[in-house]
């Protein structure tokens, strides 16, 4: 079947990320996005967490899981996990989290029901 010009697009499929995560299973454990990504002035890209943020309970909980023992190594070592980028601005475009999160917004408004999501 042909698309319309004027049907939604469907979203490309999730990028594979060098570790599982499931943004479902942790949100339903009552954490906040905010908890995990910060925004760090200027305000303009959010963090991705720390391993040790991670390791807070991980270093407990999972802590047998192949994902688990992979994230303790690059705790271990001090790497970064090197997390593929999901969402990017296009080139030109200024753009700041913070004005955003100070107007009101939420992450959800942009980034959908990510409490619902498996994979981003």
């Amino acid at each position: 079947m042909q698309q319309d010009v004027y049907d939604t697009p469907v979203p490309p499929p999730a990028p594979v990320q060098p570790i599982p995560y499931s943004h479902k299973t942790h949100l339903a454990l009552g954490l906040q996005c905010e908890g995990c990504h910060t925004n760090p002035d200027p305000g303009v890209l959010m963090t991705y967490p720390a391993t040790s943020t991670c390791m807070k309970c991980h270093a407990n909980i999972a802590k047998d899981k192949p994902s688990i023992q992979e994230l303790a190594g690059y705790n271990e070592s001090t790497t970064p996990v090197p997390w593929v980028r999901v969402y990017t601005a296009l080139p030109g475009t200024g753009y700041s989290h913070q004005k955003h999160l100070d107007a009101g917004m939420t992450c959800e408004m942009c980034h959908g029901q990510v409490a619902q999501m498996d994979a981003m």
